[in-house]
């Protein structure tokens, strides 16, 4: 025979189990967009610039602007972008008076990194060295932010980088 304590106290010990179940499913990614739009402004702002690079057989390089598109909205999370190896370009943005706000790297779109799977069944990486490329940039945009510069790893004949940059309005 269960005795009445037990019969009372199951009910109590459900429905406490659910109580703290639902206390502790909070969603908290809302204090991740929060703290992005204190870091980025009231309307944070992000820019797609897409860029057609090309080598010549000489080893001149030039960099295009294909299209730029400005958006409302918070950027996804990316990959790490904030270090650096060795051949990678850089995109800076940059206020009214081109002191940088934010510096992101991104790799040599000139070096391919094919995997494939070699006669032993192994996963092989070849670099494979292109002509030509396209580079999709998203991103986030500081609240000062006027111009984007993309800057080559390549050098000029002069010793200068090679670089274009881009007038946001």
């Amino acid at each position: 025979m269960v005795s009445t304590q037990y019969k009372l106290g199951l009910p109590v010990i459900f429905l406490t189990v659910i109580l703290f179940l639902f206390l502790g499913c909070g969603n908290s990614k809302t204090t991740l967009a929060n703290q992005k739009e204190l870091t980025f402004g009231e309307h944070p702002k992000m820019v797609f610039l897409n860029y057609q690079v090309s080598k010549t057989p000489e080893g001149s390089i030039s960099i295009q602007l294909i299209n730029k598109i400005m958006a409302d909205g918070l950027v996804k999370e990316q990959p790490n972008t904030n270090q650096s190896h060795d051949n990678d370009w850089e995109c800076y943005q940059l206020n009214d008076s081109k002191k940088v706000l934010q510096r992101t790297f991104i790799a040599n779109p000139f070096l391919y990194q094919a995997e494939y799977i070699n006669d032993n069944n192994e996963f092989e990486t070849k670099t494979i060295e292109l002509n030509r490329a396209q580079i999709s940039l998203r991103l986030q945009l500081h609240k000062d932010t006027k111009f984007v510069t993309l800057r080559s790893s390549e050098k000029t004949k002069t010793g200068k980088p090679i670089e274009i940059t881009t007038i946001l309005d």
